[in-house]
């Protein structure tokens, strides 16, 4: 771990200027609110942007490294880190390791990360879910569905083409919330808004 530009960074990264566009795209989409649930929180530019607009920010992020990287940059009393995967399932999960891009990680078959569900948090407020998981976002959302339903919140979730190699199609996202009563409102770069027709 190093730190460059006020960020704690894994060693293998040079920058984190693309993370940080990132979030100024997403910004206009996030208005401020009590709580939050973020996945995919890698080094913690997201958690920490977003403790400045919600109360509480639940973050979830699997890695070591990243994890290591999160807490020292999203440090707070808003903030709860949690090193573990989210999905449908309660299972221990492996960890594959992207080379290039520590932001890359994703889900793989049996292995020693505990996977989580949002539901476990038990929120009773929840105005946002926020998802970057590398293809398994799909199942996130399954292990959400009594937060969504009691809840509400605005969910922005990561689509492209890796949520093949975890087995479901493009498409499916959309079609999984609109049984909710979900609609889509917006795209922006791969990340897709939808809000409760409700």
């Amino acid at each position: 771990m190093k730190k460059l530009d006020g960020l704690y960074l894994p060693d293998i990264m040079t920058g984190a200027a693309r993370y940080q566009n990132g979030w100024t795209e997403l910004m206009p989409h996030i208005k401020p609110g009590r709580a939050v649930v973020q996945a995919g929180g890698h080094i913690g530019i997201f958690p920490r942007e977003l403790s400045k607009q919600f109360d509480i920010v639940y973050t979830f992020e699997p890695d070591a490294e990243n994890f290591a990287c999160l807490v020292r940059n999203a440090q707070g009393p808003k903030v709860f880190p949690i090193r573990a995967f989210v999905g449908d399932l309660h299972e221990c999960r492996e960890l594959r390791i992207n080379s290039k891009s520590t932001g890359g990680h994703s889900v793989g078959g049996t292995g020693d990360v505990p996977t989580l569900r949002i539901d476990d948090l038990a929120l009773e407020v929840c105005d946002l879910i926020l998802l970057d998981l590398e293809g398994y976002e799909f199942f996130a959302l399954l292990g959400a569905m009594q937060t969504i339903a009691r809840c509400k919140p605005l969910i922005i979730v990561e689509e492209n083409k890796k949520s093949g190699g975890q087995g479901f199609q493009a498409g499916a996202i959309a079609t999984l919330l609109a049984s909710r009563a979900y609609r889509p409102i917006a795209n922006v770069g791969e990340n897709i808004v939808f809000e409760s027709r409700k």
